[in-house]
């Protein structure tokens, strides 16, 4: 991550620019030749009498170790004796360049140090050279000579290898072409990051005027590292450094205060025991940047809503700014900026693949979706067809789980389904694929089945272990399941979305037979599922095309043999199908929703037809049973549209019986109970249809509002060849009497039943043996004719 180095030196260059101020470093003074220096001197460089007299007069206060940072190769004169005088003195530093300008020749090469001053690629002095290697010879940088002369320290006490560079007990970590955040470093030499002290003066600061003038205090220079360089801007001997960086305009550092700061670097690491710049091994590097990545991607892979992923990113951001902050304060050097990066892309690269990992798994319990689970099934049957083994497509749906999310709410039923993953992939093994393919459905792809049978017994063995109770919330949750299952035909192709559809299809087959079973795919069945798909398109046409139309099947009181009303019963006529059977049309009606409309036109149509009636035969009282449907049943808006069609056909509500059955009132009874009590309030009488066959429990029954019990067909037809059937009938006539309800028989076929019903104490009665149902004009003409079926009888 080479292109990051700018960016982490810039970085850098600001941590040293917000550093804590820390005060001056008592042991040095700089004096500096200005600008004024060289206006009044009025000569640059300045003369070897000048230099020699400045010298001169620090010398005669007894400094520690004088730096002379200025190149004196060349005479100027006057004065270039009196200068070589004073350059003899032992406690004098001469600067030279390696290959360049040399020191004057009166000093000695272990006084003589080299221009240590390096510079970055961008211009910027972080570094410092201490050392290094000419002709074989180890030579010693400006900055070095000067801290070993105040410290009276000799060459043998400094040591370098490749780790670190020591000073006595000190250590100073030394560069190489990685360290840091560098990546492509010139490191030849013993080089240290230069720790530059503060931005504010690194030292006491005199010019040149002052010192010749002898305006200072003596104590100001005795004992102390004393460098002489240029300041002025004219002498072009300043550098870029960081803390100048945010300066505004050219703000540079003069070569002699940088040499400050080195000299300064050193005598704080010996004598006060300060760290150097220090930094982490590239090992230590890859991994702080690795846990930064992993972190992006973890956060980005957890956290799911934008806003809560900015303000972590935020928190991230900001704590590993601190971070590095708070190391730089303790002089360490840590990478940030290739942090951060790793951090941003990690997070990318996590969201993309989120993405894509999402729109090929459920999110909530990780398997794979449907159009996944279809590519995956197509190789793995492509392998099975190869090898000529048997594999088998599982479709399983759970039953009761709406309860559960309708009454323990959505997250209880989330938790239940993740069990349930957790269950079929311990009864799974690794073995084949697992996928939820709806919202209670999941689709298994078996392959390698030695026999049909051994897939049956899985699929046994799946609907044990979802039966299982569930413990949540301290309640114990049953659900149970619905198999379906197809089965590979030996040489032939197979498509694997043909054969999750015909696993679905076997499982609606297996759903109808009852919970916990299962039944394997058979070729009719597709042919229904493709006949019923096309009945209920059909079906949905008959509606607009008004296709339906009603018949009438006559009520007979028993007492009087009369007639005194219809039960209205939907026929379908379809243009290519011909008359459609109720028993094949209304429960796709009742399945697909449809029944709500069609229930709705029955009751506009019954009541208007009532209506005509009414007024046709004023003399004879008539009532109209209507069949109730469980979806119209729980449509909140049921006692609307009932009041609605009341109020436009202006007839009496009392002379309207909706007719309910027992299985549209147990899964609810209070609910049921309220609905029955509203419909009541209407002043519309209610009937219980095919009573005896459902699940209603007697001690519900006195409190349903029900004026009538309807005995079904199937009691009437036995009750003169199944004697207890006899009682059976006894019994309910008896039962909706003491309970204060009138009794109708459906299903009369001969006199016999008719004539027993009546002796029973039974009020009404419909059947065949009366009359079939009729349709519009010829139950217009049995009004007319008026019979009786008591004198028949």
């Amino acid at each position: 991550m080479g292109w990051l180095q700018p960016l982490e030196l810039i970085l850098y260059d600001s941590l040293v620019q917000f550093q804590p101020e820390v005060k001056s470093d008592s042991r040095l003074v700089v004096v500096g030749i200005t600008e004024a220096d060289i206006k009044a001197l009025n000569q640059w460089p300045v003369s070897d009498q000048v230099m020699a007299q400045a010298l001169a007069n620090l010398q005669s206060h007894n400094p520690k170790v004088v730096g002379l940072d200025i190149y004196r190769d060349i005479p100027q004169e006057p004065g270039h004796q009196e200068l070589l005088a004073q350059l003899a003195a032992d406690n004098l530093i001469a600067i030279e360049t390696v290959g360049g300008a040399e020191a004057p020749p009166t000093v000695p090469a272990d006084r003589v140090g080299f221009n240590d001053v390096v510079l970055d690629a961008d211009g910027f002095v972080r570094r410092n050279l201490m050392a290094g290697t000419l002709d074989g010879e180890t030579i010693y940088s400006f900055a070095l000579r000067l801290s070993l002369s105040y410290l009276d320290y000799s060459t043998n006490q400094v040591r370098f290898d490749d780790q670190e560079i020591r000073i006595g007990t000190a250590v100073f970590q030394a560069l190489h072409p990685t360290a840091g955040n560098y990546q492509r470093l010139d490191s030849g030499g013993r080089q240290v990051m230069l720790k530059y002290r503060s931005a504010t003066p690194i030292a006491r600061q005199l010019s040149l005027s002052q010192v010749l003038e002898g305006d200072f205090e003596p104590q100001w220079i005795e004992g102390k590292v004393v460098l002489i360089g240029a300041i002025a801007e004219s002498a072009k001997d300043s550098f870029l450094t960081p803390p100048t960086r945010l300066n505004t305009g050219k703000a540079v550092t003069p070569g002699v205060v940088l040499h400050t700061h080195m000299v300064s670097q050193v005598l704080s690491g010996v004598l006060d025991n300060q760290r150097s710049i220090w930094f982490l091994p590239d090992w230590a590097e890859a991994a702080w940047m690795l846990i930064w990545a992993v972190g992006g991607g973890w956060v980005s892979w957890r956290v799911k809503h934008p806003l809560k992923l900015g303000v972590f990113n935020l928190v991230a951001v900001s704590g590993l700014l601190l971070i590095s902050y708070g190391s730089f304060l303790q002089a360490g050097w840590l990478p940030t900026i290739a942090p951060l990066s790793s951090f941003a892309l990690s997070q990318v690269l996590a969201i993309s693949y989120k993405r894509l990992y999402d729109s090929t798994h459920d999110v909530l319990t990780g398997l794979i979706t449907r159009e996944q689970f279809i590519q995956q099934t197509a190789r793995l049957i492509a392998s099975s067809e190869k090898s000529r083994t048997r594999f088998a497509v599982l479709f399983v749906s759970l039953n009761q789980l709406n309860i559960i999310n309708e009454s323990l709410g959505f997250n209880a039923g989330d938790q239940v389904l993740c069990i349930v993953v957790n269950r079929l992939q311990r009864v799974l093994k690794g073995r084949g694929q697992l996928s939820r393919v709806g919202t209670d459905e999941f689709a298994l792809f078996i392959p390698q089945a030695r026999a049909a049978q051994d897939i049956q017994n899985f699929a046994d063995h799946i609907n044990h272990t979802i039966s299982l109770p569930f413990d949540l919330r301290g309640k114990s949750l049953f659900l149970t399941s619905s198999i379906g299952i197809a089965l590979n035909q030996p040489g032939e192709q197979h498509r694997p979305d043909d054969m999750l559809r015909d696993a679905q299809t076997a499982m609606y087959r297996a759903k109808a037979q009852g919970k916990s079973h299962y039944e394997v795919f058979a070729i009719g069945m597709h042919q229904e599922k493709l006949v019923r798909m096309q009945l209920e398109t059909d079906l949905r046409y008959a509606i607009n095309r008004e296709e339906f139309f009603l018949n009438y099947q006559p009520i007979i009181s028993l007492e009087t043999g009369k007639i005194i009303g219809f039960e209205a019963l939907v026929r379908w006529q379809n243009p290519e199908r011909g008359l459609v059977s109720p028993s094949d049309f209304i429960p796709v009606a009742e399945e697909t929703g449809l029944i709500v409309s069609i229930g709705h036109w029955i009751f506009k149509k019954a009541c208007e037809q009532l209506a005509i009636w009414q007024a046709q035969f004023p003399a004879t009282p008539l009532m109209m049973s209507i069949n109730l449907s469980p979806g119209q049943f729980v449509q909140p808006n049921l006692m609307e549209q009932i009041g609605e069609i009341l109020n436009s056909s202006k007839i009496r509500p009392d002379n309207i019986k909706l007719e309910i059955t027992e299985s549209m009132m147990a899964d609810n009874v209070e609910r049921a109970i309220d609905v029955l009590l509203r419909l009541k309030s209407l002043g519309i009488k209610l009937g219980m249809d095919d009573f005896g066959t459902g699940y209603s429990s007697l001690s519900y029954l006195s409190r349903f509002p029900i004026d009538t019990l309807k005995i079904d067909r199937s009691f009437v037809n036995t009750m003169h060849q199944v004697g207890s059937d006899l009682e059976v009938v006894r019994t309910i006539i008896n039962l909706g009497h003491n309970l204060g309800m009138n009794i109708i028989a459906e299903g009369v076929e001969y006199q016999v039943q008719f004539a027993t019903l009546a002796e029973l104490g039974c009020e009404y009665a419909q059947g065949f043996w009366m009359s079939k149902p009729l349709s519009l004009d010829l139950a217009t003409e049995l009004l007319i004719a008026d019979p009786s079926w008591r004198e028949q009888g």
